[in-house]
């Protein structure tokens, strides 16, 4: 008698589990869709800039979360030229949120807040202040320039900090490929969209 109340027990636990896993999963899917909500409310209301902000700024943070949480020892270069975009197309503070949402935000999360992530951040926000201030520059010119201004300001503070230079020239030598790459490529179109 106590076996089949013990197996009665078990299958009401399973059960209940099940229906709580359900329910979370339900609970997950509305979280889902008043964002999506929100966002297509956004859309229709004019804020299109703003949504593409968001979405961009996720997508780069995550990325960057991701790469430092493999231990992946590369910048990629994709949040300083997110950052230099929005600055660029719509001001100042959307390339600082740019960069405390998709570099800090990311790598604090991920467990590599250090100096390095500091010297960046503040190579970033220079950046973005820059491109804030010469809207009359074309984008291209001005991100190339920024390059190669981003290359030597992490390379000559990171020597400083201590890190070693074969760490400096692989991370940095990538990032600056990078960079070259998305403004060559990708900025004018992404301007584009944006503005």
């Amino acid at each position: 008698m106590q076996a089949k109340h013990t197996h009665q027990r078990r299958m009401h636990s399973q059960t209940r589990k099940k229906s709580t896993g359900l329910m979370q999963q339900l609970q997950n899917k509305q979280v889902v869709m008043v964002i999506a909500a929100v966002l297509v409310l956004l859309l229709l209301l004019g804020f299109k800039a703003f949504i593409l902000f968001i979405i961009i700024a996720a997508a780069a943070a995550v990325l960057n979360y991701f790469i430092h949480v493999s231990n992946i020892h590369l910048h990629l270069g994709h949040v300083s030229f997110l950052a230099v975009i929005f600055s660029y197309t719509l001001g100042f503070k959307y390339g600082i949120f740019m960069v405390l949402i998709a570099h800090v935000l990311a790598e604090v999360l991920a467990g590599h807040a250090d100096v390095e992530m500091i010297i960046t951040g503040a190579v970033y926000i220079v950046n973005c202040l820059i491109a804030s201030l010469l809207t009359g520059v074309p984008i291209v010119t001005l991100g190339l320039g920024l390059a190669v201004f981003q290359a030597i300001a992490t390379m000559v503070l990171g020597m400083g900090a201590g890190t070693p230079i074969a760490e400096l020239i692989t991370e940095d030598g990538v990032e600056f490929a990078m960079l070259i790459l998305y403004y060559l490529t990708l900025a004018r179109p992404l301007v584009a969209l944006i503005a």
